[in-house]
């Protein structure tokens, strides 16, 4: 029996009843924020979804490291340096056997290398990529895998889900196959356009999307956030001072979602799985 999974726009959470799995690779297992602000965006993960934010010092800066229901998933990095006209953002990892290889399958099939394998005391190591349409995913390999209680992608504040918008999805779904293995499925969503899943043993655990047509904004992933309330976490975001990108709607069959930015920019999704997508 293969782990729960949850769906965002086009995907469907799988909860089982077995009490834990070990995240396979292939997965999403870790996010951080990168922003030159991280001062900012911590009270307002904070008070929104309740995280637990720990400074940890790291020499040259402080990584404030995430803990959501109780499981390490992340951090905060505070980037001073970020590139003119860079806002903050997201980055997820995905969980990786054999980095190396990995990192050179991605290099092979026309992606480049921003941050070559590079060590992280005690965990592992990990390396950052760019697909051919320019997004950017992390590659993590661990020394060891933590693992995850049946429910955690259900719990409210959990990270549920990873979706990439592209310029070119088919190209960079190809990629993602080629360099993660990953077996990608296309599906009509009518005037959405189509949205495509990434399937293992039957079961989607995460989504891709065109940009829509006049949008002009960089190929990117983008991380979702379990909630109970779709319509009051909106409404608690705009009150700490995050914005809005698309209001709360619901997706038949799927379930209700919003995407919103906190106060530094960084784009993030809450949503919360309707009941006949269970």
């Amino acid at each position: 029996m293969s782990e729960p999974e949850s769906g965002a726009a086009a995907g469907r959470p799988h909860p089982h009843a077995h009490p834990a799995y070990t995240p396979r690779p292939g997965r999403f297992v870790w996010h951080d924020l990168v922003t030159r602000e991280a001062e900012v965006a911590q009270p307002f993960y904070e008070e929104l979804f309740g995280w637990v934010v720990t400074p940890l010092d790291m020499g040259t800066t402080i990584y404030r490291a995430l803990t959501v229901n109780g499981k390490s998933v992340g951090g905060i990095v505070q980037e001073p340096n970020l590139p003119e006209g860079v806002p903050s953002h997201w980055v997820c990892y995905v969980l990786v056997e054999d980095l190396d290889a990995c990192v050179a399958r991605g290099t092979e099939a026309g992606g480049a290398v921003l941050v070559p394998p590079h060590p992280i005391p005690g965990k592992g190591r990990f390396a950052m990529v760019k697909d051919p349409v320019g997004a950017v995913l992390a590659l993590l390999e661990l020394d060891a895998v933590e693992e995850v209680p049946a429910d955690w992608h259900t719990r409210s504040g959990s990270f549920c889900w990873d979706e990439l918008h592209s310029s070119d999805v088919e190209r960079a779904t190809a990629w993602s196959g080629a360099t993660l293995g990953w077996e990608w499925n296309p599906h009509d969503m009518g005037p959405m356009g189509t949205y495509w899943l990434v399937m293992e043993d039957g079961k989607d655990h995460a989504g891709a999307m065109n940009l829509p047509a006049g949008v002009e904004a960089p190929s990117a992933w983008m991380p979702y956030v379990a909630v109970d309330d779709v319509d009051g976490f909106h409404a608690r975001a705009l009150e700490l001072g995050g914005s809005c990108w698309v209001p709360p709607a619901d997706i038949p069959g799927v379930g209700r979602f919003a995407v919103l930015a906190d106060p530094t920019g960084g784009t993030f999704a809450i949503h919360r799985a309707s009941k006949d997508a269970c």
